[in-house]
């Protein structure tokens, strides 16, 4: 069963919901319905298990282009992409 989602999701070919935007290869962290932030493995596991509820209605999605962000399920800290450094 497909979780629900406000946006498209884009899948592979073994229809994983992808886990870097294209092109760019940026990573992609997934906003639920609670407000939380998923990784896309982890995404892709809430969706292999069949679980519902209105925290696993996929709201958008964040590129960490100049902050942290933390995968609240399993840790995974992704970026910021972009740093500034300052001499």
């Amino acid at each position: 069963m497909r979780l629900k989602s406000k946006i498209l999701l884009a899948r592979g070919e073994n229809g994983d919901i992808l886990k870097c935007a294209w092109p760019g290869g940026y990573p992609l962290v997934f906003v639920m319905g609670d407000g939380s932030t998923l990784c896309a493995d982890c995404l892709n596991e809430a969706e292999k298990e069949e679980l519902t509820g209105d925290e696993y209605v996929v709201e958008g999605f964040v590129i960490p282009y100049e902050s942290l962000v933390v995968c609240e399920e399993c840790g995974e800290q992704f970026g910021p992409v972009y740093t500034t450094e300052s001499g």
